[in-house]
């Protein structure tokens, strides 16, 4: 299929070679660990336990 890419503004990483996990969230590893991501203009961040991202003031 069609290459899938990290969702994060400007990241545009190829998650074709990359874990399950990854691809499957459409996050590249970094975004998935950073602290905070840029997407779709809004700063957040992806959180691990449900493997979605959040805006930041959802975390403590």
């Amino acid at each position: 299929g069609s290459a899938i890419c990290c969702q994060v503004d400007n990241c545009g990483a190829d998650l074709s070679k990359v874990k399950d996990y990854h691809r499957r969230h459409k996050v590249c590893e970094i975004h998935s660990k950073a602290t905070t991501a840029l997407v779709g203009g809004i700063m957040q961040r992806f959180c691990q336990q449900c493997s979605r991202f959040h805006v930041l003031e959802e975390f403590d």
